[in-house]
């Protein structure tokens, strides 16, 4: 065989998303098929949980950042660092539009309901 397979593939990638990454979870379900939820360190210690379907891999399907939490357990002195949930950042710039829409939507009915008597 004398094909040259000494070269490089560039591609395109949101963010550094190709850094350091744990599968946390594997499953399938009848209507997705396959899918992986992982954590994936982008920068120094900023971490985000991704889900994607294995039928297209190359959509992240939802993305949430984490973020470091010391615990101490219980009849222990040592702190253990755990990954959360950080339910104060948005993955994505679209989320904004998607909160202000439950707000306006919450709004609505809170008002509809105040009146009615």
């Amino acid at each position: 065989d004398d094909r040259n397979t000494d070269f490089q593939i560039p591609f395109m990638a949101l963010d550094n998303g190709i850094g350091t990454r744990n599968v946390i979870f594997r499953g399938n379900t009848a209507t997705t098929g396959d899918y992986v939820v992982e954590e994936v360190l982008l920068e120094k210690e900023r971490w985000v949980r991704r889900l994607y379907f294995l039928q297209n891999p190359n959509v992240i399907q939802s993305e949430v950042y984490m973020k470091t939490n010391s615990v101490t357990r219980m009849n222990k002195d040592e702190e253990t660092q755990v990954l959360e949930v950080d339910p104060f950042t948005l993955a994505f710039d679209y989320h904004k539009q998607i909160v202000a829409g439950y707000i306006l939507l919450a709004g609505a009915g809170a008002g509809a309901g105040a009146g009615a008597g």
